[in-house]
């Protein structure tokens, strides 16, 4: 369990928490599950492993245009968010949308955040809303 530790940041000991746990919901469990919702469980039971670090930062690009980003959050609904996102990029490529999938997947992350129209529901011609002009 040691890459979960190197990779999200967090103790040995927070890693071995969220390992027993992953193995004490597979032996629970008489079906086969995805194993995200065993890494989420796990997580959430672990606890909040550098929640006290977590934010959200914005600002303004040179380009005009927003960045949004969040910092030390759960690694477990980091992931799931971010599989969230990509299926909805992989949904709006299968609607026909152009681009790659990073562009593709601005728009879900948006949607998904302001809780607005699904991939299912974009207009296909114009998949962004119109960029108001800055204010002088």
């Amino acid at each position: 369990m040691m890459a979960v530790s190197v990779a999200s940041g967090c103790s040995l000991s927070a890693a071995q928490a969220v390992e027993r746990e992953i193995f004490r919901v597979r032996a629970a469990w008489v079906t086969e599950v995805p194993s995200l919702i065993s890494w989420r469980s796990a997580a959430i039971s672990a606890g909040p492993v550098g929640a006290q670090d977590a934010r959200v930062q914005r600002w303004i690009e040179d380009s005009g245009n927003a960045a949004l980003m969040g910092r030390q959050l759960p690694p477990a609904e980091v992931l799931a968010a971010d599989q969230r996102i990509t299926f909805w990029a992989k949904q709006l490529r299968k609607a026909g949308l152009e681009g790659d999938m990073d562009q593709l997947r601005a728009r879900p992350y948006l949607d998904i955040l302001l809780n607005t129209a699904g991939p299912a529901r974009r207009n296909r011609n114009r998949p962004y809303p119109e960029r108001r002009p800055r204010r002088a």
